[in-house]
């Protein structure tokens, strides 16, 4: 998860995976604060799970973690899933029609992703597990624009700057393949595949007030 600091201001942006993360980050960078754990460096990780991915408790062991104060972004259950299982899909070049096929297959493809093929990044793992009780929560679909720089001043007493075009490579895998295709992915029977999601994700839905 990274780390911002300037001039005294030190906040920690804890990073729930296919939210808007780079160009938050980016964010920053323009607005000249010093940034730490902010990449997809392999090395820079705890026990196999990026740094950058961090969820709760794991980022407490940060160093000022006391004295920071921290910010996650989160996104509709089911549209946060579609970027992940999109993403697969045009890497790996597979169909995921199968795991939508029953709740159980659903839920057993969902949990072996959190535990071994995604544990490193964390892209399927429950958007609560990464908030703490001092995390202030911004909506994905609530953009990035005015709104969103006067929520920062407003918890944070932190004014930043929007820059025109913030530059940084959309395409996760680009740097392994440069083919890879940015299709967004759509299962057969899309009904089914929100159903599913929404009952994998009850908690988040809840919580977050998720409706849809």
């Amino acid at each position: 998860m990274p780390l911002f600091d300037k001039d005294g201001h030190k906040v920690h942006y804890i990073h729930v995976p296919r939210t808007g993360g780079r160009y938050v980050s980016k964010l920053f960078e323009y607005n000249k604060f010093n940034t730490r754990h902010s990449t997809l460096n392999v090395n820079d990780n705890f026990d196999g799970i990026l740094c950058i991915h961090f969820y709760y408790p794991l980022y407490k062991m940060f160093e000022d973690y006391d004295e920071r104060v921290e910010f996650c972004i989160i996104r509709n259950p089911f549209d946060k899933f579609i970027s992940s299982i999109t993403h697969m899909s045009n890497y790996f070049s597979r169909d995921y029609n199968f795991i939508i096929k029953n709740q159980e297959i659903f839920d057993n493809f969902i949990m072996n992703e959190i535990c071994q093929g995604s544990r490193h990044n964390s892209w399927f793992l429950e958007q609560h597990k990464f908030v703490s009780e001092k995390t202030k929560v911004w909506k994905y679909e609530d953009g990035f624009g005015k709104k969103f720089v006067k929520w920062i001043d407003k918890n944070f007493s932190i004014k930043l700057d929007i820059p025109n075009r913030v530059s940084y490579d959309q395409n996760l895998w680009s740097s392994y393949n440069e083919n890879v295709s940015t299709k967004k992915y759509k299962f057969n029977n899309m009904f089914l595949a929100r159903k599913r999601v929404k009952n994998f994700y009850k908690k988040d839905y809840e919580i977050f007030k998720y409706w849809y």
